[in-house]
């Protein structure tokens, strides 16, 4: 999950993310991005955000299918879900 507003830690869910698809135990397995918050003033969209993810690019020899997608919370008090 990564805050899809808080531009100030693509680089650190980038790092986090890339370490975790070079695990040989990754290999081949489908992961999902989800980024959230895509309801607050800055937000990018789920292309944006895979291109800031590196995403975009070939990992070596691990390859693994990605996929990004867009969410936000809810309020459990409201009557407007959000999708």
């Amino acid at each position: 999950m990564v805050d899809s507003s808080a531009s100030d830690r693509f680089s650190e869910a980038t790092e986090t993310l890339q370490s975790v698809l070079k695990d040989s135990r990754m290999k081949g397995k489908p992961v999902a991005v989800f980024a959230n918050k895509q309801d607050q003033e800055g937000a990018i969209s789920a292309e944006h955000l895979r291109q800031e993810l590196g995403l975009e690019e070939p990992m070596g020899d691990v390859p693994t299918l990605t996929h990004v997608v867009i969410c936000l919370g809810i309020d459990v008090n409201s009557q407007v879900l959000h999708a």
